[in-house]
């Protein structure tokens, strides 16, 4: 799970629900420990703050990243203004207008906006070198 957790907010949730499981248990464990020889019974109290503020660190970032997924927010790697730039500066394209830039799923980003095309050039062949353009540059999937 470790390897592909970073691809996938699936993956990675399920990484650190076993994760958690296991620093759960492994607090418990020494928690007990502690309480058997030497009798100090807030080691179970500080082992069960020290999980609890691991699992909602883990969980807040998780939840952060996928809201935004929710939300079709731009991802955060991305400058919306500078992807407008570089799509105004394909050859052919007079202008640009309603930009929108989401993720769809993890590593799945998707783009669609009205360019406007110049008389001269074949409009399937701007869309081409658009389409590779934004994937090369920003690593955009989809484009419309």
């Amino acid at each position: 799970l470790f390897r592909y957790s970073k691809q996938s907010l699936n993956v990675r949730g399920a990484f650190l629900h076993v994760l958690s499981d296991a620093v759960g248990s492994m607090g418990a464990i020494c928690a007990g420990a502690v309480m058997v020889t030497t009798g100090w019974y807030r080691a179970d109290a500080l082992a069960s703050i020290f999980i609890g503020t691991f699992i909602l660190v883990s969980s807040w970032r998780l939840l952060r990243e996928s809201l935004g997924v929710l939300l079709e927010a731009a991802p955060s790697g991305i400058d919306v203004a500078e992807v407008e730039s570089a799509v105004r500066a394909v050859d052919g394209v007079e202008g640009v207008h309603d930009l929108h830039i989401w993720t769809v799923t993890s590593g799945f980003i998707a783009l669609t906006c009205h360019a406007e095309v110049t008389g001269s050039r074949d409009v399937q062949q701007v869309l081409a070198e658009l389409c590779q353009m934004l994937h090369q540059r920003y690593g955009i999937r989809h484009v419309t």
